[in-house]
């Protein structure tokens, strides 16, 4: 094998080893060259004309050394892993580690692992066990893809019911609350514990050991690492290099099936008329009733969703509200200021990047609803509260899940099948992996247009009631361009069977026209109905506007703007 260093230098690794192998008595011979001209050589080589060299030239000799030793120590490491099977104390577990123990944990505000001090560190077995694993918990999982083979497994966590109210609106210290995913996270994390053979970093990393035989010892393993970015979750599985692909793809699919089938655990204790199963009148055999996702037991609901793209890569990210809400790009760009930091600076122009290089990949739609004008009827942040959780709920309905969560900005998604039209249905059948178009549905938390300002982020402005403003709240969603249409979709989102990924984005407006609509007259009435100083002229409160098209409008190529649906008889004079 030769690795190029410059045009004029190379190292070159000789491997030799007898044939046919003997797994049981390894034997390999390396010899490392390094081949290059004869300057180059000396150069590099020789410490005596260090001194007399140019800061350039020394720039460039320490520069190979680095290459050297970074090349030295991961040879030292592909050794050292690959000694797994040769020797007995690697594999032995200590009967602390059997039990669950975990064998290193990250201290707080530090990133090097540490020896667990719940474990006996005296013990010569234990600190010879842990000094195999340590470069093992160390491995860079950047590099993991050189050296192992790796694979991911992505998934969602079911959040945690009920949602608190204080996720779309402010609480009395005007401060947001974030939906929680511990249920999910807390079997997912014992499953793993239970799973894998030992636990090498406390909620972090697993090693499962890879047996031949159940009578032999192992020869190889995997490493799991668990990246939580709640609740978009990745498991990172590294095999050793030379473990056979079959095994590989069993324990994987292993996994896969196993951590889809993990339920929440039951609360109380059920009827037996609940707890009976139901009798299929033709066969005999137990049927299980499909339910609507809202309408589930506890002990139904799935801990994670298996996800086949890697969502979190492309997840619509807000860090604040925008300030303009009729313009799309630099949403979190702030003004430079010599009072923000050069790092803050710095973290806001790459989240702004991110998010306008995204913005030109997804498909996207805007609604703003106007829900009070200037001078109507006060509505209650309650009331707001609870419209924004009903729409939350109609996503939850039509197989969405919560995917971010912040500042009150709600970000749901969900992974829709797609057929390809000019791929054959047949073939479309027997292939095992389907393409797939992400869908994203954001909520924002209601802003108040003012003549003053365009759109205000301050909470304590939308509850002053002496503010003259129109009360809004946004809704948008992102698609993911993929070709073909949407199929195999679940009953309560029947209505996106057969449609293209260009057209998901305006299924979205009559449910949610509807919803608001609703919700905000019955507000409307109420207020009405309380209030004995407002004359009650049917004749002038019944909308006539029929019609769609004279409430919206268009502010920008994908932005939309829902006006007051609602008759001026609902001025308060």
């Amino acid at each position: 094998m030769v690795l190029p260093y410059r045009e004029y230098a190379r190292f070159e690794y000789v491997i030799r080893a007898p044939w046919p192998f003997d797994k049981n008595r390894p034997l390999c011979f390396i010899e490392i060259t390094l081949e290059g001209s004869y300057d180059f050589l000396h150069d590099m080589i020789c410490t005596k004309i260090m001194a007399n060299m140019s800061s350039f030239r020394q720039a460039n000799v320490k520069k190979f050394w680095l290459a050297l030793q970074g090349l030295s120590q991961t040879d030292c490491l592909l050794v050292h892993l690959q000694s797994f099977a040769s020797n007995p104390v690697h594999y032995t577990m200590p009967a602390s580690i059997k039990e669950g123990v975990p064998l290193y944990y990250l201290p707080t505000n530090s990133v090097t692992p540490m020896l667990n001090t719940q474990l006996n560190v005296k013990d010569s077995a234990l600190n010879q066990f842990a000094s195999y694993w340590r470069p093992v918990v160390n491995f860079d999982i950047k590099v993991w893809q050189k050296w192992m083979h790796t694979h991911r497994i992505g998934l969602v966590l079911e959040h945690d019911m009920p949602v608190h109210k204080n996720v779309h609106i402010p609480n009395s210290s005007s401060r947001f609350l974030v939906v929680m995913y511990r249920q999910a996270l807390t079997s997912l994390t014992l499953f793993l514990t239970s799973w894998s053979d030992f636990v090498l970093l406390d909620g972090q990393a697993y090693i499962k050991l890879i047996k031949e035989d159940n009578t032999k010892p192992p020869t190889s393993f995997v490493l799991i690492r668990m990246q939580t970015k709640s609740p978009c979750l990745v498991l990172r599985l590294a095999f050793l290099g030379g473990t056979p692909g079959f095994v590989r793809h069993g324990i994987i699919k292993e996994l896969k099936m196993k951590v889809a089938s993990l339920k929440f655990p039951p609360r109380g204790q059920k009827s037996d008329k609940h707890r009976q199963e139901k009798k299929s009148p033709t066969d005999g055999e137990p049927r299980t009733p499909k339910k609507p996702p809202l309408r589930r037991d506890w002990s139904e609901i799935q801990c994670c969703v298996l996800l086949q793209k890697p969502v979190e890569t492309i997840l619509i990210r807000y860090e604040r509200v925008p300030h303009d809400m009729s313009k799309l790009e630099d949403q979190v760009m702030q003004e430079v200021s010599q009072f923000v930091p050069h790092a803050t600076q710095a973290k806001n122009k790459s989240a702004a990047n991110l998010f306008n290089s995204l913005a030109r990949y997804l498909m996207h739609q805007r609604w703003v609803w106007t829900i009070q004008q200037p001078g109507m009827s006060s509505i209650s942040m309650q009331s707001i509260g609870k419209l924004l959780a009903t729409l939350a709920k109609i996503r939850l309905q039509e197989g969405f899940h919560y995917s971010l969560t912040g500042q009150g900005i709600v970000n749901m998604m969900v992974e829709v099948e797609m057929r390809d039209s000019d791929v054959d249905t047949v073939d479309h059948g027997r292939s095992k992996q389907r393409p797939t178009c992400v869908v994203q549905y954001i909520m924002f938390p209601p802003h108040l247009k003012t003549a003053h300002e365009c759109f205000s982020d301050d909470e304590e402005e939308m509850e002053g009631p002496e503010e003259d403003g129109e009360l809004q709240i946004v809704t948008e969603c992102w698609v993911e361009p993929q070709s073909g249409h949407c199929v195999h979709n679940p009953q309560e989102r029947q209505h996106w069977d057969g449609i293209t990924c260009t057209q998901i984005l305006d299924t979205f407006f009559p449910l949610d026209l509807e919803c608001i609509s609703s919700l905000i007259t019955f507000e409307h009435l109420l207020y009405l109905c309380q209030n004995s100083v407002i004359p009650a002229d049917l004749d002038t409160i019944v909308n006539v506007r029929n019609d769609v098209c004279d409430i919206v409008s268009q502010v920008a190529s994908t932005i939309k703007h829902v006006a007051f649906p609602f008759p001026s008889a609902f001025l308060i004079t």
